[in-house]
């Protein structure tokens, strides 16, 4: 195998042998094929190892690398130090990709002398899939500043590393926190703020895997799920820095919206931890008219007005009226 690729693709493996082959049958059948992969077996307990080797076995390209486990940030973190290629992909293990995913993402970035390049995506569902335009005025394809990949990053586009090429010289100087959900937040605004052009296509490229119920972010509520206002926060702190207000108000419309999803699934478990709670509601309460606004179901923003009046009404309406259009 030769020693530097174009595309070093990074795949974190842990416990997903049910979706491991399809995963990677749909990496090694690329168009492109100019590129290696890196397979970090992140102490898996189930047969994802074993999967792994006989892939690596079957196509030179493939290399395993093994450590502890430390999470999805520790594993492509490492993958990073290992990369050979010049754009960096990074698949999660339970998701799947298109043919001509590498071939159009890395065409795209050439072309624009783009340092990342973008893709629409699927979500692939118990009922089939679906998929929303990634931009709102109907665009097929749009080059982007750092600020406007910000911006589109709060909708379709989204700071998920896994729609996304990335020239491997960003990640010098950035790292996917580990230990920490929403990792993806925190690392991809950054990787958007030290490109120097970014751009994105509408062709949806990537199967984002929603029937494995046993991913972190398909849960019920945890205490780690508030790691978003963090990673959020940074990027808050940041357009507040450089007076981008309209960033700033999309930030805080983006933050209403996850404090009505978190109170809810709290409502639903149980969770009363009134030092978290309280100052969720009052950030709430300041932005609720920037919620009221956006184009959330009205269920949600009822629910959310509810939040403002009291924390325990909440509960009963979600029980009583609401709980049947999943809020």
């Amino acid at each position: 195998m030769a020693k530097n690729k174009m595309i070093t693709v990074i795949i974190p493996v842990y416990n997903v042998e049910r979706f491991l082959p399809q995963c990677l049958d749909s990496v090694l059948s690329q168009s492109y094929r100019d590129f290696e992969l890196l397979l970090i077996l992140d102490g898996p307990t189930d047969g994802s190892g074993e999967i792994c080797e006989e892939y690596a076995l079957k196509d030179e390209r493939t290399r395993i690398i093994k450590k502890e486990h430390g999470g999805v940030s520790s594993a492509r973190n490492a993958g990073i130090r290992e990369a050979r290629g010049k754009y960096l992909f990074f698949l999660d293990s339970d998701d799947y990709c298109a043919p001509k995913m590498l071939e159009v993402l890395l065409k795209n970035a050439l072309d624009n002398k783009a340092d990342i390049s973008c893709c629409n995506y699927y979500f692939d569902e118990e009922d089939g899939l679906r998929t929303l335009p990634l931009f709102p005025d109907g665009s097929k394809f749009k080059e982007l500043s750092s600020r406007e990949a910000l911006e589109n990053g709060f909708s379709q586009l989204g700071f998920f590393a896994w729609n996304k090429i990335f020239i491997r010289r960003i990640f010098d100087g950035i790292k996917f926190p580990e230990g920490q959900l929403y990792e993806d937040i925190s690392a991809v605004s950054k990787a958007f703020l030290a490109a120097d052009k970014i751009v994105a296509c509408d062709e949806p490229l990537y199967y984002y895997n929603r029937k494995n119920l046993q991913s972190i972010t398909k849960k019920g509520f945890s205490v780690k799920k508030l790691d978003y206002f963090k990673a959020s926060g940074e990027i808050l702190a940041e357009a507040q820095e450089v007076k981008d207000f309209r960033l700033v108000k999309l930030i805080k419309r983006e933050r209403a919206y996850h404090i009505t999803g978190f109170c809810r699934q709290m409502s639903i478990s149980g969770f009363n931890d009134k030092a978290i709670i309280e100052p969720m509601i009052k950030e709430l309460r300041k932005n609720i008219l920037l919620h009221l606004t956006s184009g959330r179901k009205l269920s949600n923003k009822l629910f959310a007005c509810a939040l403002c009046v009291s924390w325990n009404l909440p509960f009963w309406i979600y029980s009583k009226l609401f709980g049947k259009y999943g809020i």
